[in-house]
């Protein structure tokens, strides 16, 4: 496959009832991906065609025998994708219909350090609460340094070529292999557009493990304080410490340490001073 073709990367771990809605998803299209690669990350029960119930010659399943983690899975997605774009699904999160077609019309063909994001509709499953964002776009790596304030997910549009690039997600990072690789990405020459719509729908309520959190931060902390790069100068690395301790404290409020939740944001504050949790305004809605 080759020009604007597009597969779906689906990773999947003991979620077949949400994956099905996933699935259909993109299936659902009004411009139908090429492909739907679902990674299988080492599931109890394997995903089948039979476990899915969904027939589609688009759909091919790759069982990992180890689990590997969200950036293990998607990068074995996205060395199985045969299409030039790369379009990432979570499996509890749901294309709304017109995504892709959106994404598409703001991508040329050469644009290899280009990725396309889109609005998405975030459901708290604990709140019962829903808000809705559309990202601005960017291509300063200081802002990718911040957080990904355009990708909670199922949101980004990406070719293939970008990983022969920028490398893949780091496998050691068992959470925040978004920040990490789309930082590299900025650094690379890499740019940011939105698609102003809401295309996917996350559900919001997933629990991340402090320890994972807290080793994935130092990690990212320590791998580009040693990075030789002249945008890595010491106002990015600021901000990149300051989004850290955000990530370190959301992870400590959610295990009920909220002691440690107000540390973790005061040394945030100190670093990059402000009236909001955010580093800056990164929605238009």
């Amino acid at each position: 496959m080759t020009a604007q073709t597009v597969s779906v990367v689906i990773p999947v771990h003991n979620r077949t009832a949400s994956l099905r809605k996933a699935v259909q998803s993109a299936l659902d299209q009004t411009r139908a991906p090429d492909e739907i690669v679902i990674v299988d990350d080492a599931s109890t029960e394997p995903v089948t065609a039979a476990s899915l119930g969904i027939e589609d010659p688009r759909i091919r399943i790759v069982r990992l025998a180890q689990n590997r983690g969200a950036a293990g899975a998607r990068m074995v997605g996205v060395e199985e994708a045969r299409s030039r774009l790369i379009a990432f699904l979570d499996s509890d999160d749901v294309f709304l219909p017109e995504k892709l077609a959106a994404q598409l019309s703001l991508l040329g063909e050469n644009d290899d350090l280009t990725t396309v994001a889109c609005g998405w509709q975030a459901n708290d499953e604990n709140t019962g609460h829903s808000y809705r964002r559309i990202p601005i776009e960017s291509a300063d790596p200081r802002d990718f340094a911040s957080g990904c304030w355009f990708s909670p997910g199922a949101t980004v549009l990406i070719p293939k070529r970008a990983f022969d690039i920028v490398g893949p997600f780091d496998p050691s990072l068992r959470r925040l292999e978004d920040l990490d690789w789309f930082l590299r990405f900025a650094l690379a020459g890499g740019k940011l557009r939105v698609a102003p719509i809401i295309g996917s729908v996350i559900g919001i309520g997933r629990r991340a493990n402090p320890d994972n959190v807290f080793q994935s931060a130092a990690l990212i902390e320590r791998k580009f304080s040693t990075m030789q790069h002249p945008a890595i100068d010491k106002a990015l690395q600021r901000r990149l410490k300051a989004w850290l301790h955000v990530e370190r404290a959301v992870a400590l409020r959610n295990a009920g340490n909220m002691i440690g939740m107000g540390i973790e944001l005061a040394r945030s504050f100190c670093l990059a001073p402000r009236m909001q949790l955010q580093l800056r305004a990164w929605w238009t809605a």
